[in-house]
């Protein structure tokens, strides 16, 4: 599983077709990613740079995925609390 930065990092490698890593800042993510499986080095735009491999779409699906679920049952869940404390207010008067 990937974090969100994670997450973040690959989709910006995937939206632009690849990137040149010169992102100091986040180099142990691309260096724990590329371990990983998820990102490949290779000549992108003239130099060496990462590309999301299929392994790495994959994980973001997943990852999406996950997140996607925790956030509808959490929605249901805000909805049905919100619900019953009203239920509660109006039902007192």
């Amino acid at each position: 599983m990937i974090t969100s930065k994670q997450y973040w990092l690959m989709r910006k490698i995937l939206k632009k077709n690849g990137t040149t890593a010169q992102d100091y800042e986040n180099h142990d993510i691309y260096l724990y990613l590329s371990e990983k499986g998820f990102l490949r080095k290779q000549a992108v735009r003239g130099y060496m740079g990462y590309v999301v491999t299929q392994d790495g779409e994959v994980a973001m699906e997943a990852y999406r995925d996950d997140v996607y679920r925790y956030r509808i049952t959490t929605l249901i869940s805000l909805i049905a609390l919100i619900t019953s404390i009203f239920s509660l207010i109006t039902g007192s008067k």
